[in-house]
């Protein structure tokens, strides 16, 4: 947290504490956090906040995921070594998304 304090910039700062706070299973922080970080960052790439909203494992993971692909996010062919997918990469349907994607091995 002391690195991520002394970020400058808002989508560092933020998308840092998201990430943190979880990591600390301080789950209500963080989806605070993320919340704010929506808000204040519209234009921020959908990609981004998908990550971010991903690698805590949200419920609405996979709901994010075909909104990313549907709306044609440029960072979408990013999941396949995104580091913050990796807690996803062991469901079917990880699997299947890369598939129509494109992506699969």
């Amino acid at each position: 947290m002391e690195e991520i304090e002394k970020e400058t910039g808002d989508w560092e700062k933020l998308s840092g504490e998201v990430l943190a706070y979880h990591a600390l299973g301080r789950r209500e922080e963080s989806e605070n956090v993320l919340k704010t970080l929506i808000a204040h960052t519209k234009m921020t790439p959908l990609s981004n906040r998908r990550s971010l909203r991903l690698s805590r494992r949200s419920r609405k993971a996979f709901a994010w995921l075909d909104r990313s692909y549907r709306q044609r996010d440029p960072g979408t062919p990013e999941l396949k070594t995104d580091p913050l997918m990796k807690t996803l990469r062991q469901d079917p349907r990880f699997a299947k998304l890369l598939k129509r994607m494109h992506l699969s091995d």
